[in-house]
């Protein structure tokens, strides 16, 4: 019968206990629950263009208007990657926090977009604002691109918003246009 030294039953205790943890260590059998992005600049960039995809109707002031638009996403910003992405997160992660940060934590993703836009009254035809440029950020709040927004500002003329709900396409949220005929 042979005995062993108190120290080399130790050490073979907690190599058991550490081997026993490594293998039902929740990271180990379902990862971490840590996800990311799941859209690109691509997707956004392709959602983006799917606005100048034939006309827009809008009623403004009872008057129907055919909206057209032409848009780019070549814009280059000082501090944003070439194509204009940009990755940041929410006011409350920084430096001011009236609740726990991580919990307030929002990932966003923007892309700028530049562009024209031609307005033209329905009945009549006439023009009403002609390759009017545009400037407009496409704001994602999140990882997945089902949350997108898209607002164009027409500087004096007005703005208009686009929403995506499905990452797909867009549809006119809000719409305000400085029309004189």
């Amino acid at each position: 019968m042979s005995t062993q030294h108190p120290s080399t039953t130790k050490r073979t205790f907690k190599f058991g206990a550490m081997s026993l943890l490594w293998l039902v260590n929740p990271v180990f059998v379902g990862g971490c629950d840590e996800k990311g992005f799941e859209f690109e600049e691509e997707d956004m960039i392709v959602l983006a263009e799917t606005i100048d995809d034939g006309s827009w109707t809008a009623n403004i002031d009872g008057q129907d208007y055919e909206l057209q638009f032409v848009v780019s996403t070549d814009s280059v910003e000082a501090g944003l990657s070439q194509a204009g992405l940009s990755m940041g997160s929410a006011w409350a992660c920084e430096e001011r926090s009236f609740v726990a940060s991580a919990a307030a934590c929002i990932d966003t993703t923007e892309l700028h977009v530049d562009g024209f836009l031609t307005v033209t009254e329905g009945d009549s035809n006439i023009v009403v604002i002609d390759n009017a440029p545009i400037e407009g950020i496409m704001s994602v709040m999140g990882l997945q691109l089902d949350n997108a927004e898209l607002t164009f500002s027409l500087g004096e003329d007005g703005s208009v918003r686009f929403g995506s709900a499905d990452g797909v396409t867009f549809k006119i949220e809000s719409l305000d246009l400085n029309i004189e005929e």
